[in-house]
Order: C-alpha cells, then structure tokens, then sequence
C-alpha cells in the first residue's frame, strides 16, 4: 500500500480510494480483481504490473544500476517482464526513476549523487550496483 500511495503522490486522492473502498465494499465478500480495478480506476493508474508482481509471485525486483562516465544505467532484473513501477530516488529534479527490464541511460549533472543512488524506503525492491 505504501508504493501505491507513492506512486499516486496525491495523499487525498489516496485517502479518497482507502474510504471509498471502505464505503463501497463494507460487509461483503470481494475478489482480488474487484480490489485491484477499483484502485486503477480510482487513482487514474494501471496497477496491473505491481499486482501482478507483488500478490502473483515471491520475487523481490531488483533495481540494477551502474554509473559510467557520468551516465546513470539502470533496469530491473528478477520480476515479471512487464513490470514498469517508477521508483523514487535521490537522483532526478522530479525524484523519479521509471525503470523497465531493459537498460535505460540518464546523464548526471552530480556524479557524487548518482555514484550512491539510494531509493524511498516505501518501495519493496532491492538495490543492486553492477560493473
């Protein structure tokens, strides 16, 4: 729920959706998929890859990145092939990364910053620095 809430980064809108699911499902039986629809369409946010992740395997993302001549590579690796979850980091203006399982390249303007890339603790992936 923190990620979710994270990546919405509208704490009303959040708080809105937790109520709402309150409202709208007190007293009944659900199934996972009425729960996941409900949160992509209430936040505006295809959630399908971070279920798809999270509740429908055991494997924790790993962030690989490495830094070189300034450039920032990075991509996940030990999830799901369609996993896109944007992350939130100490590196960007905008304080995100939006990885995929294939590398991508960002150009530093810090090379201290991006040598020690450190990610929000709300997000449940680990951090891997590769050469």
């Amino acid at each position: 729920m923190h990620m979710i809430a994270s990546i919405i980064n509208d704490d009303e809108k959040f708080r809105n959706i937790l109520r709402g699911l309150n409202q709208d499902f007190h007293n009944k039986v659900v199934t996972t998929q009425e729960i996941e629809t409900y949160i992509s369409t209430k936040s505006g946010i295809n959630f399908q890859y971070l279920f798809d992740q999270y509740l429908r395997t055991n494997k924790v993302p790993v962030l690989e990145y490495q830094f070189k001549n300034g450039v920032l590579n990075y991509r996940y690796v030990n999830c799901n092939q369609d996993f896109t979850m944007p992350v939130k980091t100490n590196l960007t203006k905008d304080n995100w990364l939006r990885p995929t399982v294939s590398w991508q390249s960002l150009k530093s303007e810090n090379q201290d910053t991006a040598a020690e890339l450190k990610i929000d603790i709300n997000f449940y992936i680990t951090l891997l620095k590769v050469d």
